[in-house]
């Protein structure tokens, strides 16, 4: 979840830029580290060939070195996974991450992308940190060989990854609720903070041009005028 550089001034970029952005940052190393990932598999095979004289990537004789190293791979991923859904936990309380719009749209001020959208956004963000797992296949039993996709040619083939033991630990389960209360907590804050402009409402909902024949109408006295006037002096201070 690494945050695209502020604009100009400082500024957060908008919603759309921040998570084409994360999206596009993922992918990059993801790939990178699945290319190191596949390429233990034929390290292991050359140690299988320095220490029994075979190359077969499936020595009985390291069977359980073999495990070991694929051991290895499943707690990186989860430390990564982990890191980043915490990381990503304490950005949101912690830090603007992208700017949305606000725009009055009578008789109601409208955010842009709606809350829906974002939630959704942001969600699936958290999901394709949890997913990015797919990209480590498992290697069969007592071997460092990939599994080959498993399923007929005609059906979509299932790839055998560590996907499924990551999103079934407790501690990343957990996080990810922890995301999701953190992210309707802050787009209730957002929904405060524009409900707060709602004492103007009055000032948008009534057509302006009837209100003023109206009050014309009455032909009321420059005392009048003037305290119309400095009544909406003193919003504009609020």
């Amino acid at each position: 979840f690494k945050t695209p550089p502020p604009l100009a001034g400082g500024l957060p970029r908008d919603a759309k830029d921040y998570f084409e952005y994360i999206e596009i940052h993922r992918a990059k190393t993801v790939e990178t580290l699945s290319q190191k990932y596949r390429a233990i598999g034929p390290l292991l095979t050359k140690m299988e060939g320095l220490v029994v004289n075979t190359n077969t990537g499936k020595s009985t004789k390291l069977k359980s070195y073999y495990a070991y190293w694929e051991k290895r791979a499943f707690e990186a991923l989860e430390k990564m996974v982990t890191s980043n859904l915490s990381n990503f936990n304490a950005q949101l309380q912690s830090k603007m991450l992208f700017s949305v719009d606000a725009m009055l749209s009578p008789p109601d001020i409208i955010v842009n992308p709606p809350y829906n959208e974002l939630f959704k956004h942001l969600m699936q963000s958290v999901r394709g940190c949890i997913e990015s797992t797919k990209n480590f296949t498992r290697w069969m039993s007592g071997t460092c060989l990939e599994v080959p996709p498993q399923g007929e040619q005609d059906d979509d083939l299932v790839v055998f990854s560590f996907h499924s033991d990551i999103q079934n630990v407790a501690a990343i389960s957990e996080l990810s609720l922890q995301v999701s209360q953190t992210i309707t907590k802050s787009l209730g804050s957002l929904k405060n903070v524009l409900n707060k402009w709602k004492k103007y409402r009055p000032l948008w909902k009534l057509d302006k041009t009837i209100m003023m024949e109206k009050f014309a109408a009455k032909k009321p006295s420059c005392v009048s005028y003037d305290e119309k006037l400095q009544s909406y002096c003193s919003l504009k201070e609020q």
